[in-house]
Protein backbone atom coordinates (compact mmCIF):
# COMPACT_ATOMS: atom_id res chain seq x y z
CA UNK A 1 0.00 0.00 0.00
CA UNK A 2 3.02 2.34 0.07
CA UNK A 3 4.12 2.14 -3.16
CA UNK A 4 1.84 4.90 -4.46
CA UNK A 5 3.10 7.08 -1.72
CA UNK A 6 6.42 6.47 -2.58
CA UNK A 7 6.31 6.90 -6.33
CA UNK A 8 4.21 10.27 -5.71
CA UNK A 9 6.76 11.71 -3.59
CA UNK A 10 8.96 10.38 -7.20
CA UNK A 11 7.01 12.73 -9.06
CA UNK A 12 4.97 9.73 -10.43
CA UNK A 13 1.70 10.17 -11.93
CA UNK A 14 0.67 6.56 -12.09
CA UNK A 15 1.67 3.30 -11.97
CA UNK A 16 1.93 0.82 -13.87
CA UNK A 17 1.77 -2.93 -12.38
CA UNK A 18 3.43 -6.23 -13.52
CA UNK A 19 2.06 -7.47 -16.66
CA UNK A 20 -0.50 -10.02 -17.35
CA UNK A 21 -0.80 -13.23 -19.96
CA UNK A 22 -3.13 -12.60 -22.53
CA UNK A 23 -4.40 -9.66 -24.44
CA UNK A 24 -6.30 -7.84 -21.46
CA UNK A 25 -5.48 -4.85 -19.71
CA UNK A 26 -6.46 -4.70 -16.00
CA UNK A 27 -7.32 -1.78 -13.76
CA UNK A 28 -4.91 -1.62 -10.57
CA UNK A 29 -7.08 0.71 -8.14
CA UNK A 30 -6.34 -1.71 -4.85
CA UNK A 31 -2.80 0.06 -4.37
CA UNK A 32 -4.65 3.46 -3.89
CA UNK A 33 -5.84 3.10 0.10
CA UNK A 34 -8.26 4.75 1.55
CA UNK A 35 -8.48 6.77 -1.66
CA UNK A 36 -6.43 8.36 -4.73
CA UNK A 37 -5.91 11.79 -3.68
CA UNK A 38 -3.22 12.23 -5.54
CA UNK A 39 -5.25 10.88 -9.08
CA UNK A 40 -2.68 8.67 -9.83
CA UNK A 41 -3.79 6.02 -12.63
CA UNK A 42 -2.71 2.44 -11.90
CA UNK A 43 -3.17 -1.02 -14.14
CA UNK A 44 -1.67 -3.93 -15.46
CA UNK A 45 -0.34 -3.87 -19.00
CA UNK A 46 -1.11 -7.28 -21.26
CA UNK A 47 1.84 -9.70 -22.15
CA UNK A 48 2.54 -8.38 -25.51
CA UNK A 49 2.81 -4.35 -24.06
CA UNK A 50 4.56 -5.44 -20.71
CA UNK A 51 7.30 -7.57 -22.91
CA UNK A 52 7.58 -4.36 -24.94
CA UNK A 53 8.37 -2.26 -22.53
CA UNK A 54 10.22 -4.09 -20.53
CA UNK A 55 12.99 -4.10 -23.56
CA UNK A 56 12.66 -0.58 -23.43
CA UNK A 57 13.63 -0.14 -19.70
CA UNK A 58 16.28 -2.59 -20.13
CA UNK A 59 17.67 -0.60 -23.30
CA UNK A 60 16.89 2.68 -21.33
CA UNK A 61 19.17 1.75 -18.21
CA UNK A 62 21.84 0.73 -19.97
CA UNK A 63 21.99 3.50 -22.72
CA UNK A 64 21.13 5.96 -19.62
CA UNK A 65 17.74 7.50 -20.94
CA UNK A 66 14.16 8.13 -20.64
CA UNK A 67 11.34 5.99 -21.42
CA UNK A 68 8.28 7.95 -21.98
CA UNK A 69 4.74 6.50 -21.70
CA UNK A 70 1.63 7.91 -23.34
CA UNK A 71 -1.46 6.46 -21.25
CA UNK A 72 -5.19 7.40 -22.36
CA UNK A 73 -7.83 5.88 -19.53
CA UNK A 74 -11.01 6.33 -20.33
CA UNK A 75 -13.46 5.59 -17.24
CA UNK A 76 -15.73 7.14 -14.64
CA UNK A 77 -15.91 7.08 -10.80
CA UNK A 78 -19.21 6.11 -9.01
CA UNK A 79 -20.66 5.00 -5.66
CA UNK A 80 -21.86 1.54 -5.47
CA UNK A 81 -21.49 -0.97 -2.85
CA UNK A 82 -20.15 -4.98 -2.42
CA UNK A 83 -21.71 -7.71 -0.71
CA UNK A 84 -19.48 -9.53 1.95
CA UNK A 85 -20.60 -12.44 3.91
CA UNK A 86 -18.85 -12.23 7.80
CA UNK A 87 -19.02 -14.55 10.82
CA UNK A 88 -16.71 -15.21 13.64
CA UNK A 89 -16.20 -18.02 15.93
CA UNK A 90 -16.10 -16.35 19.30
CA UNK A 91 -12.98 -16.08 21.16
CA UNK A 92 -12.19 -15.27 25.27
CA UNK A 93 -10.70 -11.94 24.63
CA UNK A 94 -11.46 -9.28 21.87
CA UNK A 95 -8.45 -9.88 19.83
CA UNK A 96 -9.62 -11.32 16.41
CA UNK A 97 -7.50 -12.74 13.73
CA UNK A 98 -9.01 -12.64 10.51
CA UNK A 99 -9.07 -15.14 7.11
CA UNK A 100 -10.31 -13.72 3.86
CA UNK A 101 -10.65 -15.33 0.81
CA UNK A 102 -12.51 -13.75 -2.05
CA UNK A 103 -15.62 -14.63 -4.26
CA UNK A 104 -16.88 -13.44 -7.96
CA UNK A 105 -14.35 -14.10 -10.05
CA UNK A 106 -15.01 -17.49 -12.41
CA UNK A 107 -12.36 -20.05 -11.43
CA UNK A 108 -11.85 -23.47 -9.16
CA UNK A 109 -8.52 -22.61 -8.49
CA UNK A 110 -8.55 -18.79 -8.33
CA UNK A 111 -11.00 -18.05 -6.40
CA UNK A 112 -13.52 -20.58 -5.29
CA UNK A 113 -10.40 -22.75 -3.61
CA UNK A 114 -9.81 -20.12 -1.23
CA UNK A 115 -13.54 -19.72 -0.46
CA UNK A 116 -14.03 -23.14 0.00
CA UNK A 117 -10.94 -24.00 2.35
CA UNK A 118 -12.32 -21.06 4.27
CA UNK A 119 -15.50 -22.20 4.80
CA UNK A 120 -13.99 -25.59 5.77
CA UNK A 121 -12.26 -24.48 7.98
CA UNK A 122 -14.91 -22.30 9.46
CA UNK A 123 -17.12 -25.37 9.50
CA UNK A 124 -14.44 -28.38 11.04
CA UNK A 125 -13.19 -25.82 13.91
CA UNK A 126 -17.16 -24.82 14.96
CA UNK A 127 -17.82 -28.52 14.98
CA UNK A 128 -14.72 -29.40 16.86
CA UNK A 129 -15.57 -26.34 19.72
CA UNK A 130 -19.07 -27.09 19.54
CA UNK A 131 -17.87 -30.88 20.53
CA UNK A 132 -15.59 -30.39 22.69
CA UNK A 133 -12.74 -31.90 20.87
CA UNK A 134 -11.14 -28.11 21.02
CA UNK A 135 -11.41 -25.52 23.73
CA UNK A 136 -12.86 -22.44 22.32
CA UNK A 137 -10.22 -20.34 21.13
CA UNK A 138 -8.06 -17.05 22.92
CA UNK A 139 -8.79 -14.57 20.28
CA UNK A 140 -11.60 -15.06 17.89
CA UNK A 141 -11.36 -16.03 14.76
CA UNK A 142 -13.16 -13.66 11.62
CA UNK A 143 -14.09 -15.02 8.49
CA UNK A 144 -14.82 -12.80 5.67
CA UNK A 145 -15.75 -14.08 2.16
CA UNK A 146 -16.05 -11.01 -0.66
CA UNK A 147 -14.60 -9.39 -3.48
CA UNK A 148 -10.58 -9.53 -4.16
CA UNK A 149 -8.94 -6.87 -2.28
CA UNK A 150 -12.27 -4.43 -2.18
CA UNK A 151 -14.16 -5.90 0.58
CA UNK A 152 -11.02 -6.64 2.36
CA UNK A 153 -10.42 -2.66 2.38
CA UNK A 154 -14.25 -2.01 2.74
CA UNK A 155 -14.19 -4.22 6.19
CA UNK A 156 -11.28 -2.66 7.10
CA UNK A 157 -11.86 1.12 6.50
CA UNK A 158 -15.62 1.37 6.58
CA UNK A 159 -17.38 -1.53 8.10
CA UNK A 160 -15.22 -1.72 11.37
CA UNK A 161 -14.57 0.68 13.42
CA UNK A 162 -12.53 -1.07 15.83
CA UNK A 163 -10.60 -2.69 13.29
CA UNK A 164 -7.45 -2.80 15.78
CA UNK A 165 -8.54 -5.62 17.85
CA UNK A 166 -7.30 -7.50 14.65
CA UNK A 167 -4.07 -8.87 15.33
CA UNK A 168 -3.41 -11.40 12.69
CA UNK A 169 -5.17 -11.84 9.11
CA UNK A 170 -4.69 -14.57 6.57
CA UNK A 171 -5.70 -14.89 2.81
CA UNK A 172 -6.47 -17.88 1.82
CA UNK A 173 -6.44 -17.52 -2.54
CA UNK A 174 -5.17 -20.37 -4.97
CA UNK A 175 -5.39 -23.69 -3.54
CA UNK A 176 -4.26 -26.78 -5.81
CA UNK A 177 -1.66 -25.39 -8.46
CA UNK A 178 0.71 -28.19 -9.76
CA UNK A 179 4.05 -28.03 -8.09
CA UNK A 180 5.98 -27.04 -11.37
CA UNK A 181 3.50 -24.46 -12.57
CA UNK A 182 4.54 -21.25 -12.68
CA UNK A 183 2.13 -18.37 -11.13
Amino acid sequence: FKLWRVAAQKGAIGIINNWKKGEGVQWENHIFVPDNKEKMFGFSLNEPAGKYLEQLLKKQQKNHQKVKVLVQIKSKLYADYLKSITGKITGKTKEEILVFAHLYEIGALDNAAGAATTLEIARCLNELIKSKILPPPRRSIRFLLGNECYSLMDYLLNRNPDYEKIVAGLTLDQFGLPINQDN
